[in-house]
C-alpha cells in the first residue's frame, strides 16, 4: 500500500508540473488526478510494467483529446485500454465510446487485429456482432461483409453457428446470392435461419435458391412447400406470348404435315 501511495504521489506531481492545475478539454486537473490514482490502484500491476510516469502521462493525453468520456474509458479498462484508443487512430473517438458501452468486450475486439479492423471498417455494428458471437463473427464478416454484420446482429448464437456452417459448405457464398440470402436472415430473424438450416440441401441447388430469395416469406411460414420451389420459379419465368405463339406454330406444321399426308396420289398411266 506504502509503494501505491508513493506512485500516487508522484503521479499527483506530474500531473500538477504537465498541466499547472488547468482544464483539459473540459476535463479539470482533480478530475485527470482522480482518474489516474484510480486507475493507478486499480490497474497496479499494468500499471508498474508501464511506470507511473508514462500512464499519467498516457491518460492527460487522453484527456486532452477526448474529455470526460476518455477518462471513463480508462477507468474501466485500464492501460490496455489506453494503447487501443492510440491504436485506433482517427478513430479514438469511437473507440473510447466502443469501451465505455461494453468495457472488457470491446477491448476483447478491438484490441485484435481482425477485430480492430473490421471495427474501423464497420463501425459500432461490427464490433457489436463480434462482442455477441465471439470466435465466429470474424470469418463470416470477411467474407460477406454489411450483410454478415447486419445479419448476424439479427440472429442468436445458435443461428450465428449455422450462419458460419452454411458460408463453410458453400450454401452461402460470397457475392450477391450469399449477400441476398444473409438479408433473409437479417429481414427475418431466428425464424428465417431455423428453415435455412432445415432445408439447406435444397437451397444448395442454384434454382431453388434464387426462387427462395425472390419471396421468402411463403416458405418461411410454410404456405408454400420449398420442393416444389423451381417448378414456381419455371412458372413465374416463363413468357407465355411466346409460349403460346411457338405453340400454335406447332400445331399449325403438324396440321400442313397431315393435310400433306392425305392428298390424293397420281396413279401412272
Amino acid at each position: 500500500m506504502k509503494i501505491i501511495g508513493s506512485i500516487v504521489a508522484i503521479s499527483t506531481m506530474l500531473l500538477a508540473t504537465a498541466w499547472g492545475g488547468a482544464a483539459t478539454a473540459g476535463v479539470t486537473s482533480k478530475a485527470l488526478g482522480e482518474a489516474t490514482e484510480y486507475v493507478l490502484k486499480t490497474f497496479g500491476r499494468e500499471s508498474a510494467e508501464q511506470g507511473a510516469e508514462t500512464i499519467t502521462k498516457q491518460i492527460a493525453t487522453v484527456a486532452s483529446k477526448y474529455g470526460d468520456e476518455g477518462l471513463d474509458a480508462v477507468r474501466k479498462v485500464g492501460p490496455r485500454g489506453i494503447k487501443v484508443i492510440q491504436e485506433a487512430g482517427e478513430n479514438g473517438l469511437d473507440a473510447v465510446k466502443l469501451l465505455n458501452r461494453y468495457g472488457d468486450d470491446a477491448l476483447w475486439v478491438i484490441s485484435k487485429p481482425k477485430g480492430m479492423a473490421i471495427f474501423v471498417k464497420y463501425g459500432d455494428d461490427g464490433a457489436k456482432a463480434l462482442i455477441k458471437h465471439k470466435g465466429i463473427a470474424e470469418e463470416v464478416i470477411e467474407a460477406n461483409g454489411t450483410s454478415a454484420v447486419k445479419a448476424l446482429n439479427a440472429v442468436g448464437a445458435r443461428e450465428a453457428r449455422q450462419i458460419a456452417m452454411l458460408q463453410k459448405d458453400g450454401v452461402i457464398q460470397a457475392g450477391k446470392q450469399g449477400d441476398d440470402l444473409l438479408d433473409v436472415a437479417t429481414r427475418y430473424g431466428d425464424k428465417a435461419m431455423a428453415f435455412i438450416w432445415r432445408n439447406k440441401a435444397s437451397l444448395a441447388t442454384t434454382a431453388v435458391l434464387g426462387t427462395f430469395i425472390a419471396n421468402p416469406e411463403p416458405y418461411i411460414d410454410g404456405s408454400v412447400d420449398l420442393v416444389k420451389a423451381p417448378l414456381v420459379g419455371i412458372a413465374s419465368n416463363t413468357n407465355w406470348t411466346v409460349l403460346g405463339i411457338a405453340g400454335l406454330g406447332v400445331l399449325g406444321g403438324l396440321a400442313m404435315w397431315k393435310a400433306w399426308l392425305r392428298r390424293p396420289t397420281r396413279t401412272a398411266a
